[in-house]
């Protein structure tokens, strides 16, 4: 995101405090400069060489009481505020509680097949809730993450090969450029059970390619309001009826 965009939604949302990695050094030192336009009166850096104004995370911690915080949140208290695209207008932003993060999991995790121990890889950006749910669901059932920093085809395919990956989330762009740098030799993708696929429709096609590799593509449609799917394809329909989105999600 640029500074203008995080700009907006970090004085929307009222944040004090932004942790932040090397890589968003530049985009910090620019919202730094435009002085009151945010609210953030703490930055904090969490690797690198520590840039002007901000505290060094490692320091941070040191420094830091090593005593056990008491636990304090209530069902209903705020987890996280995420921001919606902002299609006709500026972004909005979600409010999601303990609750429904908690029950967006427990339906991800009984109705899109992500199954204890599963390794799921993760390519999307972490700032949309089509990306941090699933990962949120990964930890709920039991299972481990595998995060890019940034999408690349070619690497997706070696990731799924040596990390052994059961199932990911692609938008369909992704999931072309992912068969123009396939390699049947060298990708083994034997592990790889499913790909949940949103954002836009999936062309059927497109799911008949995958389904002859022995993928299936379970398409879902969902929302920001509601911390990700609304309905998706089961694995019963992923084939049978290639292009649906399936049916609503169990409390959807």
């Amino acid at each position: 995101m640029v500074a203008d965009e995080l700009e907006f939604i970090l004085h929307d949302a009222g944040v004090t405090v932004l942790l932040f990695s090397e890589d968003f050094s530049e985009v910090v030192a620019e919202l730094q400069s435009r002085g009151d336009k945010t609210d953030i009166s703490t930055f904090i850096q969490v690797d690198g060489e520590t840039i002007e104004g901000a505290i060094d995370y490692n320091e941070w911690m040191s420094s830091s009481s090593t005593a056990e915080p008491e636990s304090s949140g209530g069902d209903d208290d705020l987890v996280f505020i995420m921001y919606t695209s902002g299609t006709t207008g500026l972004p909005k932003g979600v409010m999601h509680s303990h609750n429904t993060v908690l029950w967006a999991n427990i339906t991800n995790s009984t109705t899109a097949d992500m199954q204890h121990f599963d390794r799921f890889l993760n390519a999307l950006p972490l700032f949309h809730v089509g990306a941090l749910t699933p990962v949120i669901t990964s930890v709920f059932v039991g299972g481990s993450i595998t995060l890019m920093k940034a999408f690349d085809p070619a690497a997706s395919w070696d990731l799924i090969r040596d990390e052994r990956i059961n199932t990911t989330l692609m938008v369909p762009v992704m999931l072309q450029f992912m068969l123009l740098t396939y390699d049947a030799d060298s990708h083994d993708h034997s592990t790889l059970r499913n790909v949940i696929s949103g954002a836009a429709p999936v062309p059927v096609s497109l799911i008949e390619t995958y389904t002859d590799m022995g993928i299936e593509i379970h398409q879902v449609y969902g929302l920001t309001e509601t911390c990700g799917p609304a309905c998706i394809i089961s694995s019963e329909d992923a084939v049978t009826r290639a292009g649906s989105t399936g049916k609503g999600l169990l409390l959807h």
